[in-house]
């Protein structure tokens, strides 16, 4: 089943939040990281709009964490 881009947006959003969150990291925090504005990861964490793959890798090397962690629709 092919999954909506509204919802698959909405995921990612809330996944780009927890995984900040998790590591303390302010949104200004992960724009540095990430080398795009803080309201680009805003629009991200709000589902608004995706990062860049480059940008998404940026910030998984930062928090240690996987990108199959943004990857992995099954639970949807």
């Amino acid at each position: 089943m092919a999954i909506e881009k509204k919802q698959l947006l909405k995921e990612m959003g809330q996944r780009y939040f927890e995984a900040r969150k998790t590591k303390g990291l302010t949104q200004e925090d992960a724009a540095e990281i990430a080398n795009v504005t803080q309201q680009a990861i805003s629009d991200a964490e709000l589902g608004k709009s995706f990062l860049s793959p480059y940008s998404m890798l940026d910030l998984c090397t930062a928090n240690g964490i996987s990108c199959d962690y943004f990857d992995d629709w099954r639970d949807i």
